[in-house]
């Protein structure tokens, strides 16, 4: 039975779409509320804007922090505008919608993977190439438990991969392979408008396509990607200027963050800073750190595919190999990863330097979400490794030489600053914890990094062994289940905690402005970032869409609505008439003597600040 489903592989893809989404689904039903914010609002404000709302307000940084908005693209979002005018005042529902197209984003991703396993680089065991179809859906640093953009990020990567692969094999017909070219520079200029990270991944497509035509010598195909790219683009910025100026941005005189122009005057400024005293050791910090990272979550995977492709690469520009699938699949995963690395490294030498003048950590450390976007190739990569090559007893040695670098500089730069110190920033996106243990609300200490050090280590003894005897089903197993362990893990002690903690928090405030009387007569909350979670300003504009947010201490004397964490002091406040009341999910509601009779209708007991 088994062997005849296999057989048949489009039942094999659909039953590995409908593994992948399910396991996704399952993960994402924890899931209460928006948490990553504001980038899940920064990445949902064009659809809610088309849809008729209006969030600039909540985007704006408050005016303690200095006037600017972060940029997130409009190209994801906008695809999501059916849903915000199809399903209003439902804002749970809409999200749970929105999380279960970025579990079918992953689901794709599974099949596309296991095409490019099968008929690229034929490969004809099923389960295999299943297995490590999975690996590569999971092996992400962003999770579909969030509607971020980056969700769209790394599934047009993926196509993108896949379209090249198709141009790739059609060569030898100019009107197949020149459809494919179009429609790669297509994916391309759409991924510029779902984050500006992704020129680095366009650039590299650009740069693989020209020396692929030239060598080649298929000078139509490039002629039609080169000027198809250059005029999608160019609309693709046209799109994102109209997206800034309606969707980001209140008035002319507001900073933008984020923008294509502002990444690059900011890498460009830091690099010439990077020749200042104790710059040197804050690239290290991040450099080294994120490299490690990259290792310790592949098992070091990621620097034994490295090794080998750079390798191979060589061999290619010596000529003595020509350019095969395994090189284009690299490249277009590789180069996008490493150099990110880099440009982030000088990127944020300013945060990196303060902390260490500080003696603290920073969360640059370990900051794999910008080049993890691209990594999701490598599974494909070390499966076709594992299938076709032997590999050797010094890459192995290299690999781990390179872990043991980073764990060593970590001990002598980074562990010192955690001794006697709660710093949340060691490890911020939580990415040891599936290995020591940790969960939501422990602090990182020196101890969990030597745990989760023996932890890897372990684990990569355990794949030597295996490869030694040259078990390449189970080492498929054994990857993939570590890989999902490690999403999963994540997911559920931290993502989902989150969610229920901002949900708890947030919920008796949204059901109090849901009332039809309070939603009618209220257009404006205050929400000072004073004490508490800083994201409720954001989740409670995605739940109370209509409203306009304002993160500051109102001005005026009338029409007060306020939201905080803690009580005000009374100088804030003082001549004004101001009452308050606690909240069930402990916030504090301060309103003004002019709509205190609204609410007081609502059952609650207010008291007088004075």
């Amino acid at each position: 039975m088994i062997k005849k489903i296999g057989e048949k592989k489009w039942i094999v893809q659909l039953l590995l779409f409908l593994v992948v989404f399910l396991i996704q689904q399952g993960i994402n039903s924890r899931i209460l509320t928006p948490w990553a914010m504001g980038d899940e609002m920064g990445s949902l404000a064009s659809g809610a804007y088309f849809a008729g709302y209006d969030w600039r307000s909540a985007l704006q940084s408050p005016s303690t922090y200095g006037s600017g908005v972060n940029f997130y693209g409009g190209g994801f979002g906008i695809l999501l505008t059916p849903l915000f005018v199809m399903i209003k005042n439902r804002p749970y529902l809409i999200y749970q919608c929105i999380l279960m197209v970025c579990a079918l984003f992953k689901a794709i991703i599974a099949v596309i993977s296991y095409r490019i396993l099968r008929y690229n680089f034929k490969i004809e065991k099923n389960a295999y190439c299943v297995v490590f179809a999975v690996a590569s859906s999971f092996f992400v640093m962003s999770r579909a438990t969030n509607a971020m953009n980056e969700n769209m990020l790394v599934l047009g990567v993926w196509i993108a991969l896949y379209l090249f692969l198709a141009m790739i094999r059609e060569l030898g017909n100019t009107f197949k392979s020149g459809g494919y070219a179009l429609l790669i520079g297509a994916v391309s200029a759409y991924l510029y408008t779902v984050h500006t990270r992704s020129l680095i991944f366009i650039a590299t497509v650009v740069f693989l396509m020209i020396i692929v035509c030239l060598v080649q010598k298929r000078y139509k195909e490039l002629g039609v990607f080169l000027v198809s790219t250059s005029f999608l683009l160019f609309m693709a910025s046209k799109f994102n200027d109209f997206i800034i100026a309606k969707v980001f941005l209140q008035n002319s005189s507001e900073t933008i963050y984020n923008t294509a122009n502002g990444a690059a005057n900011s890498v460009l400024s830091q690099f010439v800073e990077i020749f200042k005293t104790n710059h040197w050791q804050a690239l290290g910090d991040i450099l080294l750190t994120n490299i490690f990272g990259f290792l310790s979550v592949s098992i070091l995977i990621f620097g034994i595919v490295t090794i080998i492709w750079l390798s191979k690469t060589i061999r290619v520009c010596m000529q003595k190999e020509k350019m095969s699938t395994f090189f284009y699949v690299g490249f277009l995963s590789l180069i996008p990863t490493w150099g990110m690395l880099f440009l982030y490294s000088i990127h944020g030498l300013a945060n990196t330097v303060e902390a260490l003048d500080m003696n603290m950590c920073t969360r640059a450390h370990f900051y794999l979400r910008y080049a993890g976007a691209f990594i999701g190739p490598v599974m494909i990569l070390f499966a076709v490794v594992l299938w076709e090559y032997v590999i050797s007893k010094r890459v192995l040695a290299t690999s781990y030489a390179a872990f043991l670098l980073g764990a060593v500089y970590i001990t002598w730069s980074i562990l010192p600053r955690l001794q006697n110190r709660n710093d949340q920033q060691m490890d911020f996106f939580h990415f040891f914890a599936p290995f020591n243990g940790m969960k939501y609300g422990d602090f990182f200490q020196p101890k969990d990094f030597f745990v989760f050090f023996c932890a890897i280590t372990f684990l990569y003894i355990v794949l030597i062994i295996m490869l030694k005897y040259k078990k390449k089903l189970l080492i498929a197993a054994m990857v993939c289940g570590i890989v999902v362990y490690q999403y999963a893990y994540i997911a559920l002690r931290f993502d989902a905690v989150t969610s229920r903690d901002l949900h708890d928090k947030t919920w008796p405030v949204v059901e109090l402005f849901s009332n039809e009387e309070v939603r009618t007569e209220i257009s404006t909350l205050y929400l000072p970032l004073i004490s508490g979670r800083w994201e409720t300003p954001y989740v409670l504009q995605y739940y109370l869409p209509d409203k306009k947010i304002v993160k500051e201490i109102p001005s005026g004397d009338s029409n007060i609505v306020m939201l905080v964490f803690s009580e005000l002091d009374k100088e804030d406040l003082i001549g004004r008439k101001i009452y308050f009341t606690k909240l069930s999910g402990g916030m504090y509601l301060y309103v003004s003597q002019d709509v205190l009779l609204l609410f007081e209708k609502q059952g609650l007991g207010f008291r007088y600040v004075y």
